[in-house]
């Protein structure tokens, strides 16, 4: 095998120097492909679960804005658990006839009681002077208060024809007015 090796080296001298490099070589870049190649493939696999969890991740992030906004939007409804005595609606009634001032919470104590019994619609409607106290606030300078009466003007509207011909009339172009206002809750509130 030595006079074989020998013979082979004097007649192709080149040719083995050639193998010695290349052989090595070729093993050494068909290791690095199937290196790379796995390589790929378990970036893939640990790539998958990385995506998946960011893809949880991201939905419950979405869910919570969303459980969030609605639980803060719910929050604004202002629609309490016990009803409103009568004597507290004819208490702020009787107060938005004079041209004294109306809390906020007393405004929304009669927008829910608008909303609740139809004998208030008729309650506010008779008694002189409560609408115009309404618009008064409306028309005032406090975004609470606007958006409260704002409300007061719509459920009073919810009442039979009378009761929406004169809010119409009393307030109508005041509410029209206000959908150009820069709070977007007394424009959502008006357009109603």
């Amino acid at each position: 095998k030595t006079a074989d090796f020998v013979w082979f080296n004097f007649h192709f001298p080149g040719l083995l120097f050639c193998c010695s490099i290349l052989f090595p070589l070729s093993l050494y870049l068909e290791n690095k492909i199937i290196t790379t190649a796995s390589h790929t493939v378990i970036q893939e696999m640990e790539d998958q679960p990385v995506t998946a969890i960011r893809e949880t991740t991201r939905n419950l992030l979405k869910l919570k804005r969303r459980f969030n906004r609605d639980e803060e939007s719910d929050s604004r409804r202002c629609v309490p658990d016990t009803s409103t005595s009568q004597k507290n609606i004819e208490a702020i009634v009787n107060t938005l006839k004079t041209k004294s001032s109306v809390s906020v919470s007393e405004l929304r104590t009669l927008k829910n009681g608008l909303m609740e019994d139809p004998n208030t619609i008729e309650l506010v409607l008779n008694t002189h002077g409560t609408l115009r106290g309404l618009v008064r606030e409306l028309t005032g300078n406090d975004v609470r208060k606007q958006c409260e009466a704002a409300g007061c003007l719509c459920n009073l509207g919810l009442g039979d024809s009378k009761a929406g011909v004169a809010v119409a009339k009393a307030a109508g172009p005041y509410l029209v007015a206000a959908l150009d206002s820069l709070s977007v809750e007394l424009a959502v509130t008006c357009a109603r």
